[in-house]
């Protein structure tokens, strides 16, 4: 078997690849998801929308097949109230808000938890005041951990060998996915404070994000 590019460089240490936690994270920088007033407002067509969250999402794909929206997705959307329906089968900014933040989302809670976030959300005005603050909140989010990764950003010419590396990669992916967890937890036991319907928030919290 042929060696492949760059094979002698990665097999010591896994870590000098460039999908590297800390690479994946550097890249956050320039794909970061656009602004609402630089979504497509003329009205797209279902693929037109499927190539666009499908690049807007790419960051959240775990490999390069990964779908996280695809037509039936959006049809079943739609049917359980997570979108509204479409316009003469074109889709506005409001669906596109609504779309990626339920694609980013789906891979950490249920659809039903992630219709409690987003079904207020339908009108033009809601979905884009929903799809900035989520925005804000994913930057914040990353920034946090781009500061975590670095604190423990290392690199083959720190003398680590595989072994002490496959460690260190071990005990930051352990912290990371218990910190996940509870703040899911957390997402979670807070979804559950709402009505039946979603809409009212149990009385002594404090929901103002202004």
């Amino acid at each position: 078997m042929s060696e492949s590019r760059g094979s002698r460089k990665r097999a010591p240490q896994p870590i000098a690849d460039r999908t590297t936690p800390a690479d994946w994270l550097d890249g956050f920088a320039t794909s970061d998801m656009t602004e609402w007033e630089r979504l497509p407002d003329i009205g797209l067509y279902m693929d037109q929308v499927l190539t666009l969250v499908d690049r807007q999402l790419a960051f959240y794909r775990r490999g390069e097949d990964d779908k996280l929206v695809t037509s039936a997705m959006v049809n079943n959307y739609i049917k359980d109230g997570l979108l509204p329906r479409a316009e003469a089968k074109k889709y506005t900014p409001a669906h596109l808000a609504l779309l990626l933040v339920t694609g980013a989302l789906k891979q950490v809670l249920s659809i039903p938890d992630i219709k409690r976030i987003v079904s207020s959300s339908q009108t033009p005005d809601a979905a884009r005041r929903l799809y900035s603050r989520f925005l804000d909140l994913q930057r914040d989010a990353m920034r946090e951990t781009a500061d975590l990764i670095e604190q423990a950003r290392f690199t083959e010419t720190d003398g680590l060998d595989p072994e002490q590396t496959s460690e260190k990669l071990r005990m930051l992916s352990l912290e990371l996915v218990v910190e996940a967890r509870t703040r899911v937890l957390a997402a979670q036991k807070v979804l559950d404070m709402l009505d039946v319907a979603g809409t009212e928030v149990v009385p002594g919290i404090n929901t103002d994000q202004s």
